[in-house]
């Protein structure tokens, strides 16, 4: 699943904290819009995909656990190096493996 803005959306904010190469630039809001709404709309096709499938004859079964999504948003080109450095360091945190991920249930 893509998600994709106008060339004119900003990837980064405005320069949240630091001076002389070491800003840092939180994402901007059409940034992290767009990840929200990717990371709903892979939620849906988790949830809802393998039913509709199962509703469809002579279709096969379907693994949803392996749906991903990306997001296009801005020009890299337009972004400063502490800009570039801000969005890089967001974005591999939301590139996080699948085996680290967990959940852990509280028991009484």
């Amino acid at each position: 699943m893509v998600e994709i803005k106008k060339p004119g959306a900003r990837p980064t904010g405005p320069c949240y904290r630091g001076s002389g190469g070491a800003e840092v630039h939180p994402p901007h809001h059409d940034l992290t819009s767009a990840v929200a709404q990717r990371q709903a709309q892979i939620e849906s096709a988790q949830v809802h995909l393998p039913q509709l499938v199962a509703q469809t004859p002579g279709l096969n079964s379907l693994d949803t656990c392996v749906v991903q999504g990306a997001v296009i948003v801005g020009m890299a080109g337009s972004l400063t190096t502490e800009e570039q450095r801000s969005f890089l360091r967001y974005r591999n945190g939301l590139q996080v493996p699948r085996s680290s991920l967990s959940t852990k249930s509280s028991t009484a």
